[in-house]
């Protein structure tokens, strides 16, 4: 096949895949607003594999010479045999753990927040659950290890990561660095939870600082969505992106803290419940920066932008997050509190941070020590090693099994703990090299260095900058 012809192809490719993606993005919107009358239409992903198995990889399997063409056009082909591959394991995962799932999350789902008052209650309720899901966890870990072992002929895989890890392309060798990066970061957090005087009991601090704001009478003002997402815009000098956000607050037992739902640069849709509390706001913010890139992304190319990390789309995401923690921008709309008193939420938020940093890293570790090991592990014995390494005292030995991340991809939660380092560094990048610092400078730096366009630059050039590879 001619360099013309597969660049033409790849065009054709993008195209069809955009389309299918929309469709299923659009009957996913309409379920989450509550229109029952949605027709059971053939999944997506199914049809998406039929596509790029039957009429994709048969004709890149003809195109032997991919050093001839242009890297973008490389990044595609690769993307795309990689994808075929993703879809493939994903859809067999699912349709052999589909049973196994539903069980584990129908006695998640009995865990009510509502009757509990205090997090001692809800720690003992989890651990409740954790002893009915336990063997129905172990059995799905030895169902989707027996089946990545066939499909990727080795134990451990993060879907989506380990097939990107060991694509053909030669341009990714920075990846490799990320287990060091891990390690440099939680050795910084480490210090920094020394330093909170939080090393031992991982909620002394938080508690203190509970029952310190315990003493205000009055509570922040309940603002609705849309309005905070004008102030927020205008804040970052990003007014015109408004248009192109819808925002619905969902009703129901609605699964997600929030959820975002769009169509690349086209317009995106928010689903979103405010709770009146900064990790509400924390999520809101996160949302925000999903439909900011999925609207802005850093290719005007289909194909390049799907050929990105998951983790980097949730690191600009979470970067969104620092919203939270300019003081003098949430004084514009959290009224009844005084500045001192925000500014013990925003020390109390950024705890919580660190907390669900650490609590990733522990959950990232524990998934790899049990699909790496050859022979069946105990994974009380696993959880609670972890949890003794990074300093955190665990009184409930089948608290691991209540957590719902497992039940998603394999390595769902790594992408994640990627993107919190993202932020981590990113935070970092931005206050050693700015003099004054406010929310617009920090998002004006954000657009710049991570989702405007530079010519020539993808996604691992802009993190070797900020992450110091």
């Amino acid at each position: 096949m001619k360099k013309r012809k597969i660049k033409n192809f790849l065009i054709r490719t993008s195209e069809k895949l955009r389309v299918l993606e929309e469709k299923r993005n659009k009957e996913i919107i309409k379920v989450y607003k509550g229109f029952r009358n949605v027709k059971k239409s053939p999944k997506i992903d199914e049809i998406i594999l039929e596509y790029l198995k039957n009429e994709v990889l048969p004709l890149l399997r003809r195109f032997k010479n991919i050093n001839e063409i242009d890297s973008k056009d490389r990044i595609k082909i690769d993307f795309l045999k990689r994808y075929s591959k993703f879809l493939e394991v994903k859809t067999v995962l699912a349709q052999e753990t589909e049973g196994i799932i539903k069980d584990i999350m129908k006695n998640i789902s009995k865990i009510n927040k509502n009757k509990i008052t205090n997090k001692t209650e809800l720690l003992v309720e989890k651990n409740e659950i954790g002893k009915e899901n336990k063997e129905l966890y172990i059995k799905l870990f030895e169902i989707r290890k027996k089946i990545l072992k066939k499909y990727l002929n080795f134990p451990l895989t993060i879907l989506n990561w380990s097939t990107f890890k060991n694509s053909e392309l030669s341009n990714y060798p920075q990846i490799y660095k990320f287990d060091k990066l891990i390690s440099n970061v939680i050795r910084e957090l480490k210090i920094l939870f020394k330093e909170l005087q939080f090393n031992k009991d991982i909620s002394n601090l938080s508690i203190k600082i509970l029952e310190q704001l315990s003493d205000c009478n009055s509570k922040p003002k309940k603002i609705k969505s849309k309005k905070l997402l004008s102030l927020f815009l205008s804040e970052i000098n990003k007014k015109e992106i408004a248009r192109y956000i819808e925002l619905i607050e969902p009703k129901g037992d609605f699964p997600f803290e929030g959820l975002c739902v769009g169509s690349y640069f086209n317009e995106a849709t928010i689903f979103y419940k405010y709770k009146n509390d900064f990790q509400s706001l924390r999520y809101f913010f996160h949302e925000v920066g999903h439909a900011i890139y999925t609207i802005c992304p850093s290719h005007k190319d289909y194909l390049l932008v799907k050929a990105e990390p998951e983790f980097f789309d949730e690191g600009i995401a979470t970067c969104f997050e620092e919203g939270v923690f300019f003081i003098d921008f949430i004084l514009k709309f959290i009224e009844n509190f005084t500045r001192n008193e925000i500014k013990k939420m925003v020390k109390y938020e950024r705890v919580n941070q660190l907390k669900e940093m650490i609590l990733m890293t522990i959950l990232v570790q524990f998934e790899e020590k049990i699909y790496l090991s050859e022979k069946n592990t105990e994974p009380e014995k696993v959880f609670n090693s972890l949890c003794n390494k990074y300093g955190i005292r665990n009184d409930f030995p089948f608290i691991w099994a209540s957590f719902l991340s497992f039940t998603k991809d394999v390595y769902y939660i790594f992408d994640y703990l990627i993107a919190e380092i993202i932020r981590y560094k990113f935070i970092k990048y931005y206050y050693n090299r700015s003099r004054k610092i406010s929310i617009k400078g920090f998002f004006d730096e954000l657009f710049k260095n991570l989702i405007q366009p530079l010519k020539g630059e993808f996604w691992w050039n802009k993190l070797t900058k900020i992450l110091k590879w």
